[in-house]
């Protein structure tokens, strides 16, 4: 009776101490732990690992979450990286381009916009001689963003500043197929995001967020077009990207309202270019507003 006793008593402290680490990591309050929670958040430039650190300074004083930065070179691993477990959240996205991924990698649930980030401007910078779109000469190429969701808001702004005609029909990311006419024979030429700003000079002109520009050297106030951020689209804000599963994770939240301050924006702009615009003091929420687009995509579809 007594080792049968022993068994039992084992048992429930195996299930005690695995129902305890599940605590832990998924923002429950475990008083028993000394160890910081720890959690890792993806993002794809230097200048967004230094916001973050900067935004999570007091939030890791307390003690409670230990936040570690990791940053990738392209635009999918993130995304892999999450649905693999590999981070617990990313910070980087459209969630129009979220959307395409999970409809490419066959989880359509997979993944959730937690919260609102920056709205990050695109512009137009050119080579010197070219200050208007009059001074752009015949034949003239620039280089845009090769995925498909960047490539969309590239041809709206072009298309919205004269510099191409898109077709009446066109939906609402639209491919170079949708292109009706381009002024004075413009040449698109699709690069890599890191490769966008470094054609300035192989190109007459480019088109790109703020952000990669800056990061190699080229001055925002040279911009020939630069957006207006001060009503920002939704389309057009990063996201805090979680596994659905991690929606409802407190500590996530904490991670996200510790960046989701007017200290981070006031020190993204003084320390930065000035691009920095926050896209969360609203009452939009993401996961609903990707559904609109979903079900706008899906309709869309049908109708084809």
């Amino acid at each position: 009776m007594k080792k049968c006793l022993k068994w039992v008593l084992a048992a429930l402290s195996i299930l005690l101490l695995v129902g305890c680490g599940n605590q832990n990591k998924n923002g429950g309050d475990d008083a028993n732990s000394d160890e910081p929670r720890h959690y890792k958040i993806g993002v794809v430039s230097d200048r967004a690992k230094e916001i973050w650190e900067f935004a999570l300074e007091d939030l890791e004083k307390e003690g409670d979450i230990d936040v570690e930065i990791v940053k990738f070179d392209d635009f999918i691993q993130p995304n892999k990286a999450l649905s693999e477990g590999e981070i617990d959240a990313n910070a980087y996205q459209y969630y129009t381009f979220l959307y395409d991924y999970l409809q490419d990698s066959g989880n359509k649930d997979e993944l959730y916009p937690m919260g609102y980030l920056s709205a990050e401007p695109l512009g137009i910078w050119t080579v010197d001689g070219i200050n208007s779109k009059e001074d752009i000469p015949e034949n003239a190429q620039i280089a845009i963003l090769n995925d498909p969701v960047n490539t969309g808001n590239a041809l709206k702004l072009l298309d919205e500043n004269g510099l191409i005609k898109l077709k009446d029909d066109a939906p609402l990311v639209p491919t170079e197929e949708d292109i009706e006419s381009t002024y004075k024979n413009l040449e698109l030429v699709p690069m890599d995001y890191g490769a966008v700003p470094r054609a300035l000079g192989d190109v007459e002109m480019i088109l790109a967020g703020s952000t990669s520009v800056t990061e190699s050297g080229i001055d925002l106030d040279g911009a020939m077009i630069l957006e207006d951020m001060e009503n920002s689209n939704p389309m057009l804000r990063l996201n805090f990207v979680v596994r659905k599963e991690d929606k409802d994770n407190k500590d996530l939240q904490k991670i996200l309202d510790a960046y989701q301050r007017q200290e981070v924006i006031d020190y993204a702009n003084e320390t930065g270019a000035g691009d920095f615009y926050g896209a969360w003091d609203n009452d939009d929420v993401p996961s609903e507003d990707m559904q609109e687009y979903a079900d706008y995509m899906e309709s869309h579809q049908n109708n084809d």
